[in-house]
């Protein structure tokens, strides 16, 4: 059985820790480290009463999705801590390819996940890089397993998910110009823990926040994000 649902209206709030971040990362960085982005928000309510029809098999959601950061924080490049306070129409209109995309197999109370995402970014002249040229590309992988929970919610039939996994984020970024001319490739895998709370509010729509924490100094950074979505089924 394959389900696919639609993610609209998903807007992030964030305070990414990335001082300690390598020197040669773009705004991008930023991006990266929002969990995001995911949106483990496309997951669908309705899998948990289609696996009792369906016995011990496999359920499938498929949910490509988009999201719209506002961004606060710093990024380091080039040995310089720049702050960063951006809208989304600030990042996207310089964005061009992307794609963001969810699956999740569950089994009764239980699940596996795959997430990716890639953008690529160019701009000739950005703001808050002082000016500056910059293009970055972003390739980003997380995949983990968890168990959800149905809960009532001021009268309402909610599902709680726990879950945890592995991320994988591959960063390529150029920044030149009279101020910075330097470029970098970096790598790092990151352990994530998170927690998902699913509220229908009608039919065929749903409320989701998600709150995720990664890296906890193990790896090479830390960060944790907050997401909001509406979603459409």
């Amino acid at each position: 059985m394959v389900k696919t649902t639609r993610t609209l209206g998903n807007k992030m709030r964030d305070t990414p820790s990335l001082n300690r971040m390598p020197a040669a990362l773009s705004v991008l960085a930023v991006i990266s480290s929002l969990w995001s982005m995911p949106s483990h928000g496309a997951v669908d309510r309705q899998a948990a009463n289609a696996q009792s029809a369906h016995g011990d098999s496999w359920s499938l959601t498929l949910a490509p999705y988009v999201w719209a950061p506002d961004l606060s924080g710093s990024v380091g490049f080039g040995g310089i801590n720049v702050p960063l306070q951006l809208r989304a129409s600030q990042l996207f209109k310089d964005v061009q390819t992307g794609g963001m995309g969810y699956a999740r197999w569950q089994k009764h109370d239980h699940f596996v996940y795959l997430e990716g995402i890639f953008i690529d970014f160019s701009a000739n002249s950005f703001a808050p890089f002082f000016g500056q040229s910059v293009e970055s590309s972003l390739r980003f992988g997380e995949f983990g397993a968890g168990t959800e929970r149905g809960i009532k919610l001021m009268s309402r039939d909610a599902r709680l998910s726990a879950y945890g996994g592995v991320r994988y984020t591959r960063l390529k970024a150029r920044v030149a110009g009279n101020f910075l001319n330097a470029e970098s490739v970096d790598r790092w895998i990151d352990p994530a823990l998170g927690i998902l709370l699913e509220v229908p509010v009608a039919d065929r729509f749903s409320i989701i926040t998600k709150i995720d924490a990664a890296g906890f100094g193990i790896s090479k950074n830390h960060y944790y994000s907050a997401l909001g979505v509406l979603e459409y089924r």
